[in-house]
């Protein structure tokens, strides 16, 4: 299913199901002293649609730091994530194929995203591209990629999912 949400732009995020998405999609890195972007938008994103599947889930939460964080207990799809990184270090999110069984440092994430230092990332997998997961979905914000120390300044990072 493919629902209308409206214009998207870098500096006005749009609400779609209860999670607020935005920024440029596809993948967008945007660090305020480069502005940088990834992977520009082309003919097969349209960032006026948003797949999402009749039983799409927001996920929100703007403390996110390395206590681990169970979104799901069951078998699902990653569909699109937002994180914002308003601190001054790197940050990363580590998400997990896993129902809560993890020992950061240790499990190996299924997939680490990279915020630069106040920066942000975005993306939105379409249809044929959403991450499975086979057990659950579980997720922590570290200073490395694959880590079990919280990111360098307290505040941890905000984290936007929708998930099925």
């Amino acid at each position: 299913m493919t629902r209308d949400v409206g214009k998207i732009n870098e500096n006005q995020p749009v609400k779609t199901g209860g999670a607020v998405i935005g920024g440029a999609f596809p993948t967008t890195y945007f660090n305020e002293q480069t502005h940088l972007k990834r992977n520009q938008l082309d003919e097969s994103h349209d960032v006026n649609k948003h797949d999402e599947t009749p039983d799409s889930q927001p996920f929100f939460n703007q403390n996110v730091t390395n206590s681990l964080i169970i979104i799901k207990v069951s078998p699902g799809h990653l569909q699109g994530v937002q994180i914002e990184n308003g601190n001054g270090n790197k940050a990363y999110l580590q998400v997990f194929d896993s129902t809560g069984n993890v020992n950061l440092g240790v499990t190996k994430p299924r997939l680490s995203f990279f915020i630069p230092a106040n920066g942000a990332y975005d993306n939105v997998f379409p249809n044929d591209a959403k991450v499975e997961f086979a057990s659950g979905i579980c997720i922590a914000a570290t200073n490395t990629s694959n880590g079990s120390a919280a990111p360098a300044d307290s505040s941890g990072v905000m984290v936007n999912l929708i998930y099925s």
